[in-house]
């Protein structure tokens, strides 16, 4: 901050003495001399204020919702590789006890979702989960189940199935997927 008023008492420093020059009875000689020094000076203290301002990373040009949660939330992509269509039923739902363990507030603890997913097409459920906490953990009662247009069940996967199954993660350890990955993509063959 002191950095920051310090540039500024220069700069105002410099052009009001630009300034004063121009205007004083000096000849045209010394005039163009003393303008063309402080304007030197000038841009020597802009150079190491652009290197000082670069070295700390600069200013922050980023939009600030990418810094703060902005209400996104974690995503299970289910894409159906089938020749048929699935029906797809997540049940995402915490008990009491999983509520203040993770003290959970405003989220939407009856999340039984179900919908279906055409051939060769994806579907995406959006979870309850905000996306940069990495407290807040799948609940023990998690499930997916996929069932054909017929209702007979395909397969039915528990956390466990769920998190061995997804398509690549950058990380090896099942509480690391859970906790760090942004979503989830899970191919039904």
């Amino acid at each position: 901050m002191i950095e920051i008023i310090l540039f500024y008492l220069v700069f105002l420093g410099i052009i009001y003495s630009i300034l004063k020059v121009i205007k004083s009875n000096e000849n045209s000689k010394t005039k163009i001399i003393i303008v063309f020094v402080l304007s030197i000076l000038l841009v020597v203290v802009l150079f190491f204020s652009f290197v000082n301002s670069w070295k700390k990373g600069g200013p922050n040009r980023e939009p600030k919702e990418l810094y703060e949660d902005s209400g996104r939330v974690k995503i299970i992509n289910i894409y159906n590789n089938t020749k048929k269509l699935i029906d797809v039923k997540i049940n995402f739902k915490y008990t009491k006890d999983e509520i203040k363990k993770y003290k959970i507030e405003n989220i939407n603890l009856k999340k039984d979702t179900t919908f279906y997913v055409n051939k060769g097409n994806g579907g995406n459920f959006m979870l309850p989960i905000p996306y940069k906490n990495s407290i807040i953990k799948f609940p023990k009662s998690f499930s997916i189940q996929i069932k054909d247009s017929l209702g007979k069940t395909i397969k039915t996967y528990n956390k466990e199935e769920f998190f061995k199954n997804i398509e690549m993660s950058s990380y090896n350890n099942i509480n690391d997927i859970e906790s760090k990955e942004e979503g989830w993509t899970l191919i039904i063959n």
